[in-house]
């Protein structure tokens, strides 16, 4: 994460080419048929208005805000088990066969809780 962000941040931590410009939007550029989640802590200090324009534009059926309350710019830290939560929602639409980094080590297992 942080290596990514260095790429795409300057010195300031401001974005070099926001996705969302005055001027100018990059978001077209991705196709409608790939969905867009936005995570955000609630006590965070990053601004999610590009976050918030974006779900205006691509509308909600494929484009989501999810915020995670009691949490600052650190919520999967902060409260794991809400991240947790989240991206196990957001994962759950992916076929159960898919091979990923997880898959082939032993180190990691996955527990679903009966109802």
């Amino acid at each position: 994460g942080d290596l990514g962000f260095q790429a795409i941040a300057s010195w300031y931590g401001w974005a070099k080419d926001p996705i969302v410009q005055s001027d100018h939007t990059r978001i077209e550029s991705i196709s409608d048929d790939i969905p867009l989640v936005f995570i955000y802590g609630s006590r965070t200090n990053i601004d999610n208005t590009a976050a918030h324009q974006i779900l205006l534009q691509r509308g909600s059926t494929n484009t989501s805000i999810k915020t995670i309350h009691s949490a600052a710019h650190f919520f999967f830290m902060e409260r794991p088990i809400q991240f947790h939560e989240v991206m196990s929602d957001l994962l759950s639409d992916l076929p159960q066969n898919i091979p990923t980094l997880a898959s082939a080590d032993s180190t990691i297992t996955t527990a679903k809780l009966s109802q």
